[in-house]
């Protein structure tokens, strides 16, 4: 089950149950609105684990100095399977 928010349509909690719909584990996704882009991101992905009391943390980005970028474009090259391949040699 998920909860969406009501401005952006987007999943910012959810409850998952095991095989005997008991509640298993439990994701938030907190957002922040980045007015200078006009749009609302994530600000981390936290999950829970009921059953094994284990949390995951992703995404925290309070160490970087530099703002987040919105808009940049990407060229087709930049996608294809080799892309990643050709970023190891620099």
């Amino acid at each position: 089950m998920f909860y969406l928010d009501e401005d952006t349509w987007t999943v910012v909690y959810e409850d998952a149950y095991d095989t005997r719909k008991q509640l298993w584990r439990i994701g938030v996704h907190p957002m922040n609105q980045f007015y200078d882009a006009k749009m609302p991101w994530f600000r981390a992905n936290i999950w829970h684990d009921l059953n094994n009391r284990a949390y995951l943390l992703s995404g925290l980005d309070n160490e970087i100095k530099a703002p987040w970028v919105f808009g940049e474009k990407g060229t087709f090259a930049e996608f294809q399977p080799d892309a990643l391949r050709r970023l190891g040699t620099k």
